[in-house]
């Protein structure tokens, strides 16, 4: 059996036993969509969203209730919908500043800046928009489980730290419609720490989580509402496993201002 056979049917076999044994597996999720537009908000305008996106899961521990604990046999696997939700100020008419929460993923916050186009509360059709943004999180995260088939329990704390970037262009077709285009790269240092007791097993895990992708997405506006569905790929490492693949997101935006 291959390693990456035998890392599959670890998770399998902890997904499996998930129901039995609580907080088994230790995963992170890296979104492959962003939903981020090239124009700004202006001074003090505001947005707030929710929806689904997808996510490249990466599985750190198959099981922290395996003694010892295995923590060279990670994964990759699809995760193709999960919620997304967050919002976003204007601080000045080219800079936003803004938070943003992805399921099982640490809470991120980001800047972003145009340098070509018009803001959200003065473009009109026409308009070519191009923006970077940069972002930085950090979540740590406790788990334990308890063995119903014996006297053995552990827990396990892992700390995670997310740096991101990307460039996004866009051209805005009317007041109603907005097509845009974007590259990201994330990165994420992971170090964690499993310890069971009565066997004194302690296990650390440490390793950088990375992916870069790019997302093409349209939004459509009226009002003070906003529809934007994405199309995301993401190609996400972790240690010697890689894994690819394409996603579709969807999200509601609520804007203070309009387009006029």
């Amino acid at each position: 059996m291959t390693r990456n056979s035998m890392a599959r049917t670890s998770v399998f076999v902890a997904l499996i036993a998930g129901p039995l044994l609580s907080g088994c597996a230790i995963t992170l999720n890296l979104p492959a969509n962003r939903f981020e537009s090239p124009e700004t908000q202006g001074s003090q305008g505001l947005y707030l969203e929710a929806g689904v996106s997808g996510a490249n899961k990466v599985v750190l521990v198959p099981s922290i209730s395996a003694s010892p604990p295995d923590v060279n046999s990670p994964a990759i696997v699809h995760e193709n919908s999960g919620a997304a939700f967050g919002g976003g100020v204007g601080i000045v008419p080219r800079l936003d500043l803004g938070v943003h929460f992805n399921g099982n993923a640490p809470t991120v916050f980001r800047a972003k800046y145009q340098f070509i186009g018009s803001g959200r509360s003065t473009t009109h059709a026409g308009i070519f928009s191009l923006a970077v943004s940069a972002g930085i999180g950090a979540s740590k995260r406790d788990d334990s489980y308890r063995d119903t088939f014996s006297s053995t329990q552990g827990a396990s704390t892992t700390k995670f730290i997310t740096y991101d970037g990307s460039i996004i262009a866009g051209y805005r077709f009317s007041s109603s419609m907005l097509l845009y285009g974007s590259v990201f790269y994330t990165t994420t240092d992971v170090d964690g720490t499993i310890t069971q007791t009565p066997t004194n097993n302690v296990a650390q895990f440490r390793g950088d989580a990375r992916q870069k992708g790019a997302n093409l997405g349209i939004e459509l506006n009226t009002g003070h509402l906003g529809l934007i569905v994405e199309g995301g790929y993401g190609n996400a490492t972790y240690k010697v496993e890689r894994e690819d693949g394409a996603f579709l997101g969807a999200l509601f935006r609520i804007y203070s201002g309009r387009i006029h």
